[in-house]
Parts: structure tokens; sequence; C-alpha cells
């Protein structure tokens, strides 16, 4: 398998790999501290061996140099590189480009007749003989060999038709011929391909964290560029090792602690600068070049199999942006540094480094990409191409009075598409929202289950959305050099196909931990009974090996060792017991197993997701590999289901107005009672005549709307036309045209709509409404009634839920939520917090009068939109929503869930506020505006201990007062102790001010404690 994994590097490069692999040019630096090699001759093999020595030979330490003795010129040396590599004289020394500094190999070159004698460059300890036949080879190769400095380590490599053993010319001095058959490497070819599947790996799990070792190999097997670079990549893993100064052949623990020492140093930064460096000298040598900025801009945004082209690179053409020199430091790219530049040449003048510059770079053009409102115009009519097959199926149905059960499976799929619909148009017009190609998925799931293809509709709509992905992404070209210097040892030293024992741990999280980062071909719990959600949960994260269990009958130590010996001898005596969270009893039989038996190792898994190593075995120190798990996986391992809600999409219709309902709250807090219990009065849900409050003014903006989806019967039964002249005589709408064809009603008008006046859109919406495009009530504010009234005819009706019309002859109002219990609040104090929501455009049309002498008091307003509404029913929804932004604004977490709602298996039902999750680890928060008391702590403690999947507590409260022995209080302090003491985080008002988003990542990554 492994062999057929570099099927596609021809074999003049495999080869060339597979010397340096075996001679390692850090080996041989020369009395000056630098690499210098000598190249006999200039043959086709010469050429492809300085190439590879370009990409492979890079050290952070030691400068590379390449002495070229053969019989032609050096233009005609160069014109042969230049043919193949165009931009490496920029590096080489030899170009007007960069600094001195990037200057990463220089070469010299020395023409000459006669071959017979050479002499190579004083300061080589790595000579290359490629002259012809044989006999000229050994002949030339034993001369280089005589001139090599006695004692001090030097190879001289040669040519050999035939496979050929090395020998010792004189102390420190080895004559190795080589054979120019790849296949004849045996065991040396198979490890690098292994090493080059996990590098492959490696890169794939930025993609998908979940893609299987499997699934990387199939996809590696047919990608060509991949293996290719993956192998040049995974055969430089030694060099950076050497560059720190460690022996990548001293024995493993010595390895696994030096390098882990310079990962936590400024080495680390050096690392980086080298990986990079690696990369653009292979890119370089494989004939890539940096494009110009209009070459950029023509090919940048292409789509390569479906996908947006996230690496930026052009194949065809061979360009790559990024080839562009990295610093060993640099400056750390912030938030706020993303969209900090207007322009491409502001970017040059600031302190980032030309890679950093890079990334800044491709999100403007990005940026200016996604602000193309054509793009906008094609994914709205893509939306109304799949709202029109809706409703032609639908109408089907019901021309053949289907059931019931049948319009509800449509109504949910009107739902789902008028939410994605609006999601994403927001996401588009917002720019900084993310857009959720999840629900996107979900959405053709839905219609396919009706019986509606629009696979091809929403493959062009993923090619529309693929850029708005990448600019939200605000990618960092170091990253991917970032996790190869993180894998490394795991590329080298771990051995993926000994088996996993895991001892049963108390915890879920211990029993799954070890298995996800190992990522073992065999796993056997021990001491459980069969667990399917954990096989599932295992299989989900791209486990594909065997698993299996045991729970055999232990009652001493002695006992369990027997077990695990009888086990361990079953896999063949050579494989890795988990100890994380286990017994003591069963731990200390699996250390005596492993004492006594160096074939046995044992790990443990730590909280931040790696293996910690504690009894030497070589190759177990070696994995840091992480994963992510969404909040239903959480609930779903823990046998608890998630409970689908009406409001399951309510913080997600909510984000756009976030910054203006946390405004509000801010300056009302005080009052917060009392104006949500204004607003969840029954009410307040009112309904009425709306249309004079958005009748359209001489700034208005006009836009053309044109559907073709209702049958004509309906247009008939419903007396639609006369609607619709009522709504142009109310100067809603003109240049009216209806026309029946093929059975439907061709309806086409233009409405109104500003630009900077939302509300203008709710005519819109209720168009569609009118059309039999349902649409959730967060975004349909309208429902229209066609009323026949005898001697006048028919009438509009037009309503909307985001109208309240409310008239009170008293002067308060009552908590209608405190079941009973009478509590009232003045109409008056309403005034002011009324007038900002308005301001602050949550609310449109406010209109008050306070009743005098009997009179009534009157509320009218209008809801910009419904999601305000919602959001003002519950006390604690400001907060959780505020929570939940700004977790998701981090980009931090893998999974940001709120509102949920769930039921164990034996029946009781929670909910939890929002939940976080990153890696294996999760925070369940809990949101408190008022009441705060120490009950809700043993209650955010009972629910994470029973989760306990490296889950934390945290409460998040906004008020300054709390219960305490029953009452009301302002002292904290007791509260803060006993949560304290409990584990249990709390986030206090005046931390709300500041960043919450770091904080509640902070927490996450244990930077903060309780």
């Amino acid at each position: 398998m492994e062999n057929h994994l570099l099927s596609s590097i021809g074999p003049q490069e495999l080869l060339s790999y597979l010397l340096l692999e075996k001679h390692p040019l850090y080996r041989y630096v020369g009395t000056d501290g630098d690499i210098h090699v000598t190249c006999l001759g200039c043959d086709g093999f010469t050429e492809r061996m300085i190439l590879t020595l370009l990409s492979v030979g890079q050290m952070a330490g030691p400068r590379l140099h390449i002495h070229v003795i053969a019989d032609l010129p050096e233009e005609a040396l160069w014109e042969r590189l230049d043919r193949t590599a165009p931009a490496l004289r920029q590096y080489a020394g030899l170009g007007d480009g960069p600094a001195p500094e990037h200057t990463y190999v220089t070469f010299t070159h020395e023409q000459t007749e006669d071959l017979t004698c050479p002499k190579p460059h004083p300061q080589s300890r790595y000579v290359l003989i490629c002259l012809g036949d044989d006999e000229a080879n050994e002949r030339a190769a034993a001369a280089c060999a005589a001139t090599l400095t006695e004692g001090l380590p030097g190879v001289v490599l040669y040519h050999q038709d035939r496979p050929a053993e090395d020998r010792l010319l004189k102390e420190g001095v080895l004559l190795s011929p080589f054979c120019r058959e790849p296949s004849t490497c045996g065991m040396p070819l198979q490890d690098l391909a292994l090493r080059t599947l996990k590098l492959a790996h490696l890169y794939d799990r930025l993609g998908d964290p979940r893609i299987s070792m499997a699934d990387s190999a199939q996809r590696l097997k047919t990608d060509s560029y991949s293996q290719r670079s993956s192998c040049a990549s995974a055969l430089h893993l030694r060099y950076k090792l050497a560059s720190l100064g460690i022996d990548p052949d001293d024995d493993v623990r010595s390895v696994v602690t030096a390098y882990r020492e310079a990962l936590s140093s400024p080495k680390l930064g050096a690392l980086l600068e080298l990986e990079h460096r690696r990369w653009m000298m292979y890119m370089i040598a494989d004939g890539y070049r940096a494009p110009s900025e209009d070459e950029l801009k023509r090919y940048g945004f292409d789509m390569v199999d479906g996908r947006f082209n996230g690496a930026w690179k052009c194949t065809a053409r061979k360009l790559h942006p990024c080839l562009v020199p990295s610093s060993t430091a640099g400056i750390a790219i912030t938030d706020r540094d993303w969209d900090r530049f207007d322009t491409p040449e502001q970017i040059p003048v600031s302190d980032f480094d030309p890679l950093d510059q890079v990334s800044l770079r491709l999100r403007l053009l990005a940026k200016k990409k996604c602000q193309s409102s054509l793009r906008r115009r094609r994914a709205a009519r893509l939306f109304d191409d799949m709202a029109s097959a809706l409703a032609d199926a639908q109408n089907d149905l019901q021309d053949q009075n289907r059931e019931a059960d049948i319009q509800s499976h449509f109504a949910g799929a009107r739902n789902l598409l008028s939410f994605v619909t609006e999601s994403v148009c927001d996401a588009m017009a917002e720019m900084d929202l993310p857009v959720d190609m999840q629900t996107l998925s979900e959405l053709e799931r839905t219609f396919d289950a009706l019986g509606i293809n629009i696979s091809g509709a929403v493959a062009q709509l993923r090619q529309e959305l693929a850029i708005f992905t990448e600019y939200a992404a605000r990618r960092d070209y170091k990253t991917p050099d970032a996790t190869i210097i993180h894998g490394l040892l795991w590329i080298l030293y771990s051995r993926d196909r000994l088996p996993l024992i895991k001892l049963r741990a108390a915890t879920i999280a211990d029993n799954i931990a070890g298995p996800v980062i190992l990522a073992s071909d065999t796993l056997h719990y021990f001491g459980s009974e069969p667990e399917p959600r954990w096989v599932e949960f295992l299989r989900g994260h791209g486990f594909c090996g065997e698993i299996s269990f045991s729970s055999p009958s232990i009652t001493d130590v002695s006992g369990a060792e027997t077990a695990l010996r009888a086990l361990v001898d079953r896999y063949g005596g050579r494989c890795v017991i988990d100890i994380t969270g286990a017994d003591e009893r069963t731990v200390i039989a699996a250390c005596k197993l492993a004492t006594a038996d160096p074939a046995v190792a044992l790990i443990r898994s730590t909280a931040d997701g790696t293996i910690e190593e504690i009894s030497g075995f070589p190759e177990a120190p070696a994995y840091t590999f992480n994963t992510a798990i969404s909040a239903v996986e959480i609930y779903a391992l823990h046998g608890a289901r998630k409970l689908e809600t009406d409001d399951d999409w309510y913080m997600s219709r909510t984000a756009g107005i976030v910054p203006a309902l946390w405004q509000f709250y801010q300056e009302f807090r005080d009052q917060w009672t009392a104006i949500t219990a204004f607003f969840s009065h029954r009410r307040c849900a009112g309904s009425g005549l709306w249309l004079g409050g958005i009748l359209p003014d001489k700034d208005t903006i006009w836009r053309r709307y044109d559907r073709d989806t209702v049958a004509w019967s309906h247009w008939e039964k419903l007396g639609l036309s006369e609607v619709f002249e009522k709504l142009g005589q109310s100067g809603f709408l003109r240049d009216l045209a209806v026309e029946c064809r093929a059975g439907k009603a061709i309806v086409s008008f233009r409405y109104p709509a500003a630009c900077e006046d939302p509300k203008y859109d709710f005519v819109f919406k209720s168009f569609n409404t009118l059309f039999g495009i349902k649409i959730p009530a967060a975004f349909t504010p309208f429902t229209c009634e066609v009323k026949y009234v005898p001697d006048k005819g028919y009438e509009v009706d037009v309503r909307t839920e985001c109208l309240v019309d409310m008239r009170s002859r008293k002067e308060d109002y009552s908590d209608q939520r405190l079941g009973g219990v009478e509590k009232r609040y003045s109409f008056r104090a309403l005034e002011a917090p009324l007038k900002r929501m308005e301001e602050l455009g949550l609310i449109a049309g406010l209109d008050l009068y306070f009743g005098e002498d009997g009179a009534a008091t009157t509320v009218r307003y209008n809801y910009t939109d419904i999601s305000v509404k919602e959001c003002f029913l519950t006390a604690g929804n400001i907060l959780e929503l505020f929570v939940w932004d700004e977790a998701r604004k981090t980009r931090a977490f893998d999974d940001c869930d709120s509102n949920f709602s769930f039921t164990w298996e034996e029946g009781i039902r929670n909910e939890l506020d929002v939940v976080l999750t990153r890696g294996l680890g999760a925070l369940v928060v809990s949101c408190k505006t008022a009441r705060f008391n120490k009950e809700h702590l043993y209650e955010i403690k009972y629910l994470t201990e029973r989760f306990s999947l490296n889950s934390k507590p945290v409460i998040v409260y906004s008020s300054n007062m709390a219960y305490e022995d029953g009452r009301l209080t302002t002292d904290l302090m007791p509260v803060k102790t006993r949560a304290k003491a409990m584990g249990v985080y709390l986030i206090d008002l005046n931390e709300l001010e500041g960043s919450l988003g770091q904080k509640l990542v902070r927490i996450a990554t244990g930077e903060d404690l309780p």
C-alpha cells in the first residue's frame, strides 16, 4: 500500500529523496558551519538532485551552498534551472529582489573538460557524482574521497548500474554507491511513504478534523501534487530536529523532551520560518512563482473541483501568492487587523512580515469580491428557484387532495428555506457574519425527502457562497506550517498499527479522549460492557479500525494483571494501554505489566488533547491530535436527546441586532424587570392595520418583483387581482402586470424598498406570503386577508404580528409571569425605554398617549424585526444572546449552541442557556439577569458533572444583586466564595463590559481559574 501512495513521484525525484534520507545533509556540516554540496557532472539526475537539495536541505542555522563541476558553461546550467525553476535566482543571491538575509542557497560553478581527477570544494563534505558509466563514476568517487579530510564525516555518492555495498575508504569518509531504481530501497521507501501519508493526513485534518487515515490514503493516491509535496515535507522533518541541535537518531525519550522544550522557547519562531522556507524552495524548484496583483485577481476566485480555490494556487500557470519570505518572529494578526486596511497599497507599509501581509492582502481581495452585488443577486435567484420548486410540488399535492400531514412537511420545508434564505442574505449583507453551510445541506435533505431535487441549485449556491466562507475564515497562512511543527513527533515516531487497550474510566471524556487522539487501528475496552454510543462517536470522528469490549470478573490486582496479560498476548505482545481515569487496581496491574514487558506502553491523555508518556515507551509521547465535538454529541454520549423546539433558530435569527439590543439593555438594566414584564404581556403580540405606517415617500427606491409560481386557480379563487389593485391604489406597488400562462399567474410589479430603512423589506416579504411561501414569523410580519363587503366589494386587510396597538384605561400594567402574584408597573416609566428603542431601530412608528380624566392610555409601535419581540419575552434572553454572540465572534469554539432543551433516558427534561465546545471540552453556561442565588450554583454544577466531558460550569450574571439566606443583597462575596469552592466560574457585571469572548476562551483553555 505504501509504495502505491508515492506512485505519482517520478523515479529520479523519489531516488533523490531516498538518498537524502539515507545520507542527510545535516551530518556533513563544513568547518565554516555551513553545508557545502559538490555535484560532479550535470546530467538529468544531477539537475533533479539540485532541485531536491533546495527544497529538503534547508536548515535554520547552516546555509546551503551548491558547487557544480561540469564540462558545460555556467550559462548552460542556469538555462536549465531557469526553465525548471524561474523564480530560483531571486533567492539564490543572483537576483535584485530580496534582501541578503533571504538568500536561501548560493551556487558556484567550475567548468573543466577533465573530470578524471576532480577536487571538491574545500568545505564540501558531501559529494554527488554522475559522470556516465560505472567505471568513471567509481574512479572519480575514489579520487574525491581521497581529498576529503580524514577523521571528519564525509560521504561520496556515485551512480552504479547495480546495487553495491557502502564502504569506508578511510576514517569518517564513506563511499556510497546508489542504483537509480528506487524499488531497491525496500524498507526505507515504505517508511517514507508512511510518513508521507501521516503528514498528508495532518493537513487533511485542517479542513476536516474527522477524516480517517484510510480516507486520507485514498485521497493521497489520486493527488499527484500532494504526494510530491507531502513526501518532500516528510523527508525534511529530521532536518528540523537537527536545526535545533537535536539528533533525530538519538533515543526517542531524549528527542521528545528536547523538542517539547524547544516548542516553548523562542526557537519555535525559527522552526516556523524554516518550514515556510522549505515549502517555498520546494514550490520554486517545482516551477512556481509569486503572481502579480493582476494575475491573482484573474485566477484567484476560480472554483477547483466545485470548491473555492482556498489555496489561491494556479496549477496551470504555477502561481502561488505565499511565495514570499516569512520572519522568525513577526507580530500576531488580531481581529482588529483583518479589516484595518482599505487598499492594497496600505498593507506593505505595515509592521507585518511578507507572509502575514499576504494573509491580509488575500482577505482584502475576498472582501472586495464579497461586496459585489452580482453575487447577491445570483444567490437570491437561486433561492427563488428553490421556492418555485417547492410551490410547484405543493400545488400538485393539493390538486391530488393529499393528506394534511404531508402538507405539514411542506410547511417545515418552507420554514427552513425561509430561515436559510434570510441567514444567508444577512451574512452576505453584514459581511462579518459566518455563512452557515451546514443548514444548506439540511435544506437539501429536507427537499429530497419531499421528492424535490434542488442539488443543482444548492451546488451553484455553494459556489456563490464559497468566497464568503473564505472571507469569514480569516485565513492565516502560517497555520499549516504550525500544524506540521506541532505534529512532527507524531509523524516521525508514532506507530499507528499498535493495538490500543483502553482501561475503563469513570467519565466518558476519559474513555474516548485517548482513542480519538491515538487513532490506532485496533481498540479494545477492558472492563467495559459494549457501549454503542462510544462506537458511534468514534466512527463519526474518523476511527475505522476494530472496536471490541470485554468485562472480566476481577477481584484484585493479580487477577487484573492476568486478564491484561492474556489480552496483550492475543494481540501479539506489542500494544499500548491507556490508563486515563481508570481505577487504581487496574492501573497498578497495567504498570506491573509494562515494567516487566518493554513491548507494552502506558499512556495517559491530558485535558489539552495530548498524550502523556509515563512508562518510557518510545512511540507513545508523539501524539498531539485534537478533535472537535458538538453540543449534540456531548448529550448523545451521556444518554440525552436534544428536543426540537420552535425557537431552535432564535439566536441565529437575532444575531444581526445584538449590538443594539445589548446597548439598550446596558442603558436600562435597572428597569429590566418592568420592561420585560411589558413585552411579555399578551396584548403586546397585537395585530392591526399597518398600511399607513410605511407608505412610500419621494425618496423611496423601487425594486422589481417577478413571480411565476402561483396557480391561476388559486389566483382567481382568492380574488388576488382585486387585492393587488387595492395595493396599487394605496401606493404600495407600481406597474402591475398579471398574465395567465400554462395554468400559472405570471405576476410582475415594482415594490418600494429603501437601502437605509429595513422596514420596507416587510412589503417584499408580505408578497412572498401572498404567493404561498410561508416564512417564519421572524421574517414575515404581514398576513393578508381579502374580505367581500356587500355594496363595497373586496377590501384588503393587511395585518402584521409585528404591530402593537395597546389601549388601557389603567395607568399601570401587571407582570403576568408571576403565576398569579400581582405586581404592577407604570406605563409612564416606559416612555424613555420605548423612545430609546425607536432611536436604536428596534421598533418603529412609536405613538404614545398617556390617558387623563378616564381616557385610555395608548401604546402603538411596530417591531422592526419579530426577533426583537422574541428576545424580550423572557428576561434572560438578552444576556444569553449576548454571551452566544460574543463566543461566536471569537471563532475559537467548535460549536456554539443556545436555548438547548434535552431529555435524559429516564425522561427528565433540562434546559441550558448556552453550550460552547472546544476540542474535547465544553463550557456549560447559565445566564442570570436577576435573582441570582446559591441554588443556581448547585444546578449548573450538577449538570456539568453529569456530562463530565471535560466540561466547566460557568455562570454569567448581569445584576449587582443576589439572593442570600432568603433576602436580596448587594454583597456578592458569599456567593462568589461558594462558587470558587465548588469550581464554578463566575463572570460578573464588570467583566461583561470587557472582552467577554476572550474571557470565555481563557476559561476553555485553562488560562483562567474559577
